[in-house]
């Protein structure tokens, strides 16, 4: 199961065709968190986001959803571990900077990625 989520990802994703592009070793660092315990569960708790696949970047609201949910802090953390390049990926035509989203969260939540989770 976790193989074909990991494969159906790579064939909806592909990188963004402008000059801050991500190169292919980004996407494939992001398709590892399709098989992380806390995404389905943080999923329930976004308040609407879509993360798989995002379709765009989170609202208000839905930022401060995933802010008081634990599954998604530990998502976020996961996430920030990965340690984002500043670059566009395009999630079925969606495209986004995983950087700039994972920061956002990162300072929204107040997350320090210095403490174990």
């Amino acid at each position: 199961m976790q193989f074909a989520a990991t494969v159906l990802f790579l064939i909806t994703i592909s990188t963004a065709a402008a000059e801050d592009a991500c190169p292919s070793t980004e996407v494939v660092k992001f398709a590892g968190l399709y098989a992380n315990p806390h995404l389905h569960p943080c999923q329930k708790d976004s308040a609407g986001f879509s993360l798989v696949p995002p379709m765009g970047y989170p609202t208000e609201p839905q930022v401060k959803a995933m802010c008081a949910a634990e599954a998604c802090r530990a998502l976020i953390k996961d996430t920030l571990a990965l340690k984002p390049a500043d670059c566009y990926l395009s999630f079925s035509g969606v495209k986004l900077n995983a950087h700039k989203m994972a920061s956002t969260f990162r300072e929204a939540c107040d997350i320090d990625t210095d403490k174990e989770h």
